[in-house]
């Protein structure tokens, strides 16, 4: 639980640095009396138990946030929202969250079928979505800097572009890059 609540603060202090540089309408989402983070996260359907343990994250990582101050002195709210692992529904949301609702940015889905369609909806609406699993290889790619995944998989994969956060692990002498804290593997991972 803590590695998502670290992971649920990294996304939303990553999100605020990358959409402070990438637009200014950002400043007109926090000159208010909060800050607005989306959720999407399935609360029925084949995702169902990574979803609420989803929202059990985000909202420990909501208190916590809150319980520092905030973000810039605002407080933080959760807009929730169940997609129940279905791609549309995921689009109907990601456009409601942005267009209705406001959110400075949205965290979920779970899956890279909600991700691919939901990413290419960041662009044109100009909120950065941040996936905590849709692990499709280059799923991010042609969206950024709207369009992130903390899957460690896709992190991998990105080579280069996470080098100012790579370190080299002490016993194996491998490289690792995590928005979160590293935690010991319950068995020795193979290198492909």
């Amino acid at each position: 639980m803590i590695r998502m609540r670290d992971g649920i603060a990294g996304v939303v202090l990553i999100a605020l640095m990358i959409a402070g540089v990438v637009t200014p309408a950002v400043g007109a989402k926090l000159a208010g009396d909060k800050v607005r983070l989306g959720v999407i996260m399935p609360q029925a359907g084949i995702f169902v138990d990574w979803g609420q343990h989803g929202l059990i994250g985000a909202e420990i990582a909501k208190e916590e946030i809150n319980a520092a101050g905030g973000i810039g002195g605002l407080p933080l709210e959760l807009v929730m929202a169940d997609d129940r692992g279905d791609p549309k529904e995921s689009v109907t949301l990601t456009r409601r969250l942005a267009q209705t609702d406001r959110v400075l940015m949205i965290h979920g889905s779970i899956s890279s079928s909600s991700g691919g369609v939901m990413y290419p909806l960041s662009q044109s609406l100009k909120v950065v979505i941040v996936s905590p699993t849709a692990a499709a290889p280059g799923l991010t790619d042609k969206f950024r800097p709207w369009a992130y995944t903390m899957n460690p998989g896709a992190a991998r994969a990105l080579g280069t572009g996470l080098a100012p956060c790579a370190s080299t692990t002490r016993k194996s002498g491998r490289r690792w890059c995590s928005t979160t804290r590293p935690t010991p593997s319950p068995r020795p991972r193979r290198p492909w």
